[in-house]
């Protein structure tokens, strides 16, 4: 059934988006409360490589 395999393959691609958005999120989260320096906070403005759905 290729819709069952296409729905997998983007169920798969959309928990692995969303692990990596999450991850940068806690990151930069640890990072403003390690290291609460302006430098921090201009880092935490700047957009992610990885491009938005």
């Amino acid at each position: 059934m290729p819709q069952l395999h296409k729905s997998f393959w983007f169920l798969m691609f959309l928990c692995t988006w969303a692990t990596l958005y999450l991850i940068s999120t806690s990151v930069k989260k640890i990072n403003a409360s390690t290291n609460p320096t302006n430098n921090t906070l201009a880092q935490m403005t700047q957009p992610w490589p990885w491009p938005y759905i």
